[in-house]
């Protein structure tokens, strides 16, 4: 088995991958849920992946970590007209430009506030 050379790697190409710069690593290093995921990571390839559970939190973690950060780009765009260029893949279909708005007809915002303009 490879050795796990730890999050910094993963890091650098999510940067990488978004188009983000430098400065961003950094502050992803700072973020405590990379160090878990890292840390349940490591346990799992040292000790076989018979840890369901470990894997379960991996999952979770990874979960709310996804929803964080699109929660995160959802509410930058109230007051930045320049988003990141993200796409996201909604369940069952292509991938696609993130955006919101909340004042949608959508079944899915027809609950959140309205905007402030």
């Amino acid at each position: 088995m490879a050795v796990y050379p730890g999050y910094p790697p993963y890091v650098e190409q999510a940067a990488v991958e978004l188009g983000l710069p430098h400065a961003a690593i950094a502050d992803a290093q700072r973020q405590p849920a990379v160090h878990q995921i890292s840390s349940l990571v490591s346990q799992v390839l040292a000790e076989g992946p018979r840890h369901t559970d470990t894997v379960r939190r991996l999952r979770e973690l990874r979960d709310g970590l996804c929803v964080a950060a699109l929660a995160g780009i959802l509410l930058t765009q109230l007051v930045d007209e320049a988003p990141l260029p993200v796409t996201i893949r909604r369940a069952g279909g292509p991938a696609e430009p993130v955006e919101f708005d909340p004042d949608s007809d959508d079944s899915r915002t027809a609950s959140r506030p309205p905007r402030k303009r």
